[in-house]
């Protein structure tokens, strides 16, 4: 019995077994089958939405391809580069690799979508394309045509956060490019606003530049003054030798600048000791000393150097009236400044006026620091001999300051006009003016305590006079503003092939045919003048 019993209980314990395994597979296999029906349900649920999402996306690739054709009309200009499109990248970006990228960025809005949906998650995709989604039913004909038309201004939205998220597609495209590309190249401004034609003239050159000179040729062993005391070069011995000869003609030009100044040889004869010195040497020699302050120092003042015609001696008259001497001395002014390359006298510390009375040379200075007005004669004079010439040569100087707004005009109207007394004035000696008047330009620099003019006594100074006599014609003729100088040094070298006995005799016959040139230029000059 008792075996009996025990197998009882173990059949039974199997049976037991056996209904719950089978009880388990029943209830696993309804669950598959209900996973599977959820899972039809669901993908069927998709099948309207993914619909609905390629029509949304072909709608996208219509706007895109539309603003793909307002970035051809961007203009070549781009004013700002944050919100427009550089002319460059255009240049660079070809149709293909714009293509290229939307369709690369089209598949990627596709993949995230898809993802979305398998999870069956309505997380927000990439560029805002969350807002298309909807998670109602299937909708009836008319509201699907209302949903179009606001899915279309969806899809604008989802196009602009797509550019928003794309630097090189963002652009404003509420600028009208096609009217400020009309503005830019199509719609030329009025003759009026756009100011004068200017006509090319082909035969016309550029204006040539002013060479400001450096430090190093601004150098103080750069000598500027002539020196008395030193010995005469070979050259200036030559050349001196050979002009006081006058053996050719005396009316050829053998001074001649770039600024259209010539001056015959009978002018330059007159250099010759003895012999009173030519108005035309003055002016060559004028030009010659502005020329040598391009090599000044930097802490010397700046000096302009006037032509001695700055008044004609008929402006002297009672008559002449102050418009008339300024009218003159405004247009030689206005000659010399435009020969310097210069705009005006301001900035210009002294101006040297040499003045011409009769057969007689001094200097008048216009001290613009000490507003100062001196007269340096070389003759010891009382100040009747210069009558009112000083005063109506500082009128003329005035009025040219008024004409240009120079703020310091008073000052020289009211100034007294000092006669400066130096040691190597002279009594008798009336024809070495004209030399004394170039070393007084050449020396003075404005301070008469420095002043070092290197000459002595009236008794000590023939043989500096002569010295000067010969320097002054070898600087001037071989000058680098001289245009004429090699032509002048060829003849020199010509002249020197002669033997010594007729170069001696061309030297003590010299001064006589430079005398008798020189009237002869006289008398033509006064025949023209009548």
């Amino acid at each position: 019995m008792k075996k009996d019993s025990k197998g009882a209980k173990v059949g039974n314990d199997k049976l037991s077994q056996d209904s719950v395994e089978s009880r388990a597979q029943n209830e696993s296999k309804a669950k598959c089958s209900l996973t599977k029906k959820k899972r039809l349900n669901v993908e069927s649920d998709c099948e309207p939405k993914k619909k609905k999402l390629k029509k949304e996306i072909s709608a996208k690739e219509d706007s895109l391809k539309t603003t793909k054709t307002k970035t051809e009309k961007f203009p070549v200009e781009v004013k700002n580069v944050s919100n427009f499109v550089t002319s460059s990248f255009l240049d660079e970006l070809e149709s293909d690799d714009f293509e290229n990228l939307e369709s690369e960025a089209l598949s990627k809005m596709n993949r995230n979508i898809n993802e979305n949906l398998k999870d069956d998650n309505d997380v927000v995709p990439s560029f805002g394309f969350s807002k298309i989604l909807t998670t109602e039913e299937e909708k009836s004909d008319d509201q699907e045509k209302d949903d179009q038309v606001a899915g279309k201004e969806k899809v604008d939205d989802c196009v602009s956060n797509l550019i928003e998220k794309t630097p090189f597609l963002k652009v404003d495209c509420s600028t009208d490019f096609q009217q400020k590309l009309d503005e830019l190249v199509v719609s030329p401004k009025p003759v009026s606003s756009a100011g004068p034609i200017v006509v090319y003239d082909e035969n016309k050159t550029r204006p040539k530049r002013k060479i400001v000179l450096s430090d190093f040729l601004r150098s103080p062993y750069v000598q500027r003054p002539v020196v008395i005391k030193a010995s005469r070069t070979k050259l200036e011995n030559e050349i001196s030798e050979f002009v006081f000869s006058a053996t050719l003609t005396h009316s050829d030009i053998v001074f001649k600048t770039k600024e259209g100044e010539n001056v015959a040889r009978h002018s330059f004869e007159s250099l010759c000791p003895g012999i009173e010195v030519h108005l035309n040497v003055i002016s060559a020699w004028s030009r010659q000393l502005n020329y040598q302050e391009t090599f000044k120092k930097k802490e010397s003042p700046t000096r302009l150097f006037c032509s001695p015609d700055m008044l004609l001696p008929s402006h002297y008259d009672k008559g002449v009236k102050n418009e008339d001497r300024f009218f003159h001395f405004e247009s030689k002014m206005i000659s010399i400044l435009s020969a310097e390359d210069l705009n005006s006298i301001i900035g210009i510390d002294l101006v040297f006026i040499p003045i011409v009375c009769g057969e007689h040379y001094y200097l008048m200075c216009f001290n613009m620091k000490t507003h100062t007005v001196e007269v340096i004669d070389s003759i010891k004079s009382p100040k009747k001999n210069y009558k009112t010439w000083p005063q109506k040569m500082r009128i003329a100087f005035v009025d040219f300051l008024i004409s240009i707004g120079h703020k310091e005009w008073e000052e020289f109207k009211s100034a007294t006009i000092d006669y400066v007394d130096m040691p190597w004035k002279t009594q008798k000696n009336f024809i070495d003016c004209g030399i004394f008047l170039m070393r007084h330009m050449e020396t003075y620099f404005g301070d008469l305590k420095k002043w070092k003019s290197e000459l002595s006594e009236e008794k000590n100074q023939n043989d500096e006079l002569k010295d000067l006599r010969c320097k002054y014609v070898a600087k001037l003729l071989t000058s680098d503003i001289n245009l004429q100088n090699a032509s002048i040094v060829q003849e020199m070298k010509n002249f020197l092939k002669m033997n010594d006995d007729s170069r001696m005799i061309l030297r003590e016959t010299g001064v006589a045919r430079i005398k008798y040139n020189l009237k002869v230029n006289v008398d033509a000059q006064d025949k023209e003048d009548n």
